[in-house]
């Protein structure tokens, strides 16, 4: 079979654009309409005596009931979606070991969220900050130095026990901007660090959420304290 294929592709023309030509089938000649009774669309072109069917376009729009109150306007709404909320980019502890094993993050450095969002390890579109989760911790043993937006109690304590840090710090849209982009900002001067919202300031006070604002004091205690509890166990 291959070699009658190829026996007839040898006396075939060879392909130029003065000989490329459509298949049979693939340009359909419209329809003319309004032509006279014989052809069948003449007169009213097939749309009958006046009415809806008549009317240019002739089917109503998705979810049109002739004037009626749609379904979708009679039934009660329920719930309602925050205009004020935060969508922070995930970044487990087991991806984490994995950006570390592969060399796409050093460290021996501090890792902040420019680090995470050069290397790959996050979404290249981060909204609000990134959230550090505690799935695959077990997989996580390398001491590192990382700042993130929030992270989980649990994450935080396996990082304290390789002998590492985490700092829950606040950035706003600037801020962040200001952060992962800093060459858009090589011909006017950086913006200054933002404060948290009211409601947002509990969280970034609370040395157990290891908050940029907490005493510093009471992190390292607490610090100290998952160190002990590594060597014991």
């Amino acid at each position: 079979h291959i070699e009658k294929n190829l026996s007839i592709l040898a006396n075939l023309p060879r392909v130029a654009l003065n000989n490329i030509r459509d298949i049979p089938g693939a340009r359909k000649a419209a329809i003319r309409v309004g032509r006279g009774p014989g052809s069948g669309r003449g007169k009213t072109c097939g749309h009958g005596h006046k009415g809806q069917g008549q009317r240019n376009p002739s089917k109503p729009r998705v979810g049109f009931e002739g004037g009626q109150t749609p379904f979708y306007l009679r039934i009660p709404t329920h719930g309602f979606r925050n205009k004020f909320r935060k969508e922070y980019e995930t970044l487990d502890l087991g991806k984490l070991q994995l950006m570390i094993d592969q060399g796409r993050i050093n460290p021996k450095t501090p890792i902040d969220m420019k680090v995470l969002h050069d290397s790959g390890a996050v979404s290249k579109k981060i909204t609000h900050g990134v959230k550090l989760l505690a799935k695959n911790s077990q997989k996580f043993n390398t001491k590192v130095d990382i700042e993130v937006s929030r992270a989980t109690p649990q994450a935080i304590s396996a990082i304290e026990k390789t002998g590492g840090k985490v700092v829950s710090a606040h950035y706003n849209k600037l801020g962040l901007r200001y952060l992962l982009k800093p060459e858009k900002f090589d011909d006017r001067l950086p913006p200054r660090r933002a404060r948290p919202k009211p409601k947002q300031m509990a969280y970034y006070t609370d040395p157990y959420t290891r908050g940029y604002l907490a005493d510093k004091d009471a992190v390292r205690a607490l610090r100290e304290k998952n160190q002990r509890n590594q060597s014991k166990d």
